[in-house]
């Protein structure tokens, strides 16, 4: 919901996923990806199942943590057919 965060403030996430088939966007409504977040050393910092709405999209919240580095943040969403989607913060 922001360019950046400070060490210890709450973080939200959303995103949305969608495949292209043909001209079409197409959902996989309800299919359910794990959303992990690292810091800037690539160390773990969150993990969650997230499942798709109606729209194709997700969200998840969390506390980043008081003594995290500051810096940018990878978000890497995926699931056990080797689909993979990645983002910053």
């Amino acid at each position: 919901d922001r360019p950046a965060y400070r060490a210890g403030q709450w973080v939200h996430i959303r995103g949305v996923l969608r495949k292209v088939d043909g001209d079409r966007y197409t959902v996989a409504q309800g299919k359910q990806y794990r959303c992990d977040v690292y810091d800037n050393r690539n160390r773990l910092l969150y993990e969650s199942e997230v499942s798709l709405s109606a729209f194709g999209s997700f969200h998840a919240n969390f506390d980043l943590s008081p003594n995290v580095p500051q810096g940018q943040y990878r978000i890497l969403v995926h699931d056990n057919d080797r689909e993979s989607y990645e983002g910053s913060f």
